[in-house]
């Protein structure tokens, strides 16, 4: 009895050695990263959603907004699109998320593959009509994004530039990074709706008839991804048909140049 006494007395008196808790480097270097993505997504997110539809209406109600030249607005719509497309790469690197994600991995699903079947016999298809059919200089300027569109050779080859940046980052954008971002939240469906409303007030609020084809034609590009989780056929649809418009364009700016030495 007195030795059993003695050991836990022993053991109540004896200095307790307390262990501290520590936190594994790596683990709290991985809670700041999904930090930082998370609040990167955030930012971008406002800035897709609010910030650029915003910027855009603004823009279409200034009266000397298209008195910047063609060549300047293919810069600033190039390096808007550059900054945008910056800081999700920056998001995506740093939480090592797959580019499958976004919408740009290879397109091997029956459904990918059916999209860029299409996309392809329409482009051919349109491709084929320009060449054909003579577009004169006063049926051009009625088409809605006549202004935008390139008039001399030289604004051509930076307009080539131009489609391929805003056919790529516009639906890397708002199809494959804000639709996915949005579905958590509020559905497919509102995910549908409000990326497809922000990228059409983005085009501005210069008529009606502008702001209800933008509208209609970002909600058929956003349902088509939803259908096709693929970005690739949308991305050669969103290059492709601005392309073929600027070719057209040129073509009816140089006819009554050409008929002029024909008659001379």
């Amino acid at each position: 009895m007195i030795g059993g006494v003695a050991r836990v007395t022993a053991i109540a008196t004896r200095p307790q050695r307390f262990t501290k808790i520590k936190r594994s480097p790596n683990k709290c270097r991985q809670s700041t990263r999904t930090l930082d993505t998370h609040l990167l997504d955030i930012a971008l997110a406002v800035l897709l959603i609010f910030v650029v539809p915003l910027i855009g209406v603004w823009r279409s109600r200034r009266a000397d907004d298209t008195s910047a030249s063609r060549s300047a607005r293919y810069w600033r719509a190039m390096a808007t699109i550059g900054a945008l497309l910056t800081v999700l790469a920056t998001s995506w690197t740093m939480s090592g998320r797959d580019m499958n994600e976004l919408g740009l991995g290879v397109p091997t699903s029956s459904a990918a593959l059916a999209g860029l079947a299409i996309a392809t016999l329409l482009l051919a298809v349109l491709l084929f009509v320009v060449r054909a059919k003579r577009t004169s200089r006063e049926d051009a300027a009625e088409t809605p994004a006549s202004a935008l569109l390139p008039r001399t050779q030289g604004e051509m080859a930076l307009f080539v530039l131009f489609a391929i940046a805003v056919g790529f980052g516009w639906e890397v954008l708002y199809r494959g990074f804000i639709f996915g971002y949005l579905v958590p939240y509020v559905g497919v469906a509102g995910a549908i709706i409000v990326a497809a409303t922000a990228y059409g007030l983005a085009h501005g609020l210069k008529s009606m008839r502008v702001l209800l084809g933008s509208l209609a034609s970002a909600l058929a590009f956003t349902i088509g991804y939803a259908l096709t989780h693929n970005l690739w056929w949308l991305i050669l649809l969103h290059t492709g048909l601005p392309l073929i418009a600027a070719l057209s364009n040129v073509r009816a700016e140089a006819e009554p140049l050409d008929r002029e030495a024909v008659s001379a």
